[in-house]
C-alpha cells in the first residue's frame, strides 16, 4: 500500500506553465516533469529526511497541481456538497489540502527508485479531460498499473483523480468519510479533518 501511495503522488508533481505559454500535451508534460522529480528525490537526501522541507516542497510542487475543489467535491458527492454552505465547502477544501500535504510528505519520503512506463493516453470528446495509463516498475520487477486523470482549466492541466494498483483516490476517501458525511455533512467532515490535521502537526 505504501509503494502505491508513493507513486500516486509521484504522478502528481509537475510544474505549471505560465499563462502566456500554450499548454503542452499532458502526456509529454507529465513524462518530462517526472524525470525532473525523480532526479530531485534521488539527489536530495536532505529532502527525504527533513519533514519540514518535504512539506514545503509538497505545498509548492504537488498540491498546486491538484484541482482541490473538484477533488473535495468528488469525494463528498454532489448531493451532500450542494447542501453545504460556501463557507463549509471552503473550510473542507482547506482541510483536505492540509490532510493531503501531510500524507504526501510522508509517502514521498519513502521513494525507492521505482520507474514508470507509459502505455496509453485518451481524451474526452471535448478534449478537456484526459486519462494517462501506464505501469509502475520497481527493482524487484513488480508491475502495478496506474490511471492518472487530469482536467484542463485556463492555466494548466490539474489532477482530479488517480487509480493505482486498483486503488482509486476518490473512491477510497469517499468510502473512508462516508459515515461522517452521512451524520454531519461537509461541516462535520471539515471539523474532524481539522482535528486530525492539528494532531498530526503537533507530533511533527
Amino acid at each position: 500500500m505504501k509503494k502505491i501511495l508513493v507513486f500516486i503522488f509521484l504522478l502528481l508533481t509537475f510544474a505549471s506553465p505560465s499563462q502566456a505559454e500554450e499548454l503542452p500535451p499532458p502526456d509529454v508534460f507529465l513524462k518530462a516533469s517526472l524525470e525532473s522529480l525523480i532526479e530531485t528525490l534521488k539527489n536530495n537526501s536532505t529532502l527525504l529526511r527533513d519533514n519540514s522541507k518535504m512539506e514545503a516542497y509538497v505545498s509548492e510542487k504537488v498540491l498546486s497541481q491538484f484541482d482541490m475543489g473538484l477533488l473535495s467535491r468528488s469525494i463528498v458527492g454532489e448531493p451532500i456538497w450542494a447542501k453545504a454552505s460556501k463557507e463549509d465547502q471552503g473550510n473542507l477544501t482547506t482541510e483536505m489540502n492540509v490532510f493531503f500535504r501531510h500524507l504526501i510528505s510522508k509517502t514521498l519520503s519513502e521513494y525507492d527508485n521505482q520507474t514508470l512506463a507509459f502505455d496509453e493516453t485518451s481524451f474526452s470528446a471535448d478534449k478537456e479531460r484526459v486519462a494517462i495509463k501506464g505501469r509502475v516498475l520497481d527493482k524487484k520487477d513488480e508491475t502495478v498499473a496506474f490511471n492518472f486523470r487530469l482536467i484542463k482549466n485556463t492555466e494548466a492541466w490539474k489532477v482530479y483523480d488517480v487509480t493505482l494498483g486498483g486503488v482509486d483516490l476518490i473512491y477510497t476517501y469517499k468510502s473512508n468519510f462516508k459515515l461522517t458525511l452521512e451524520e454531519g455533512g461537509v461541516a462535520r467532515l471539515a471539523a474532524e479533518l481539522h482535528k486530525k490535521n492539528m494532531a498530526v502537526a503537533a507530533i511533527k
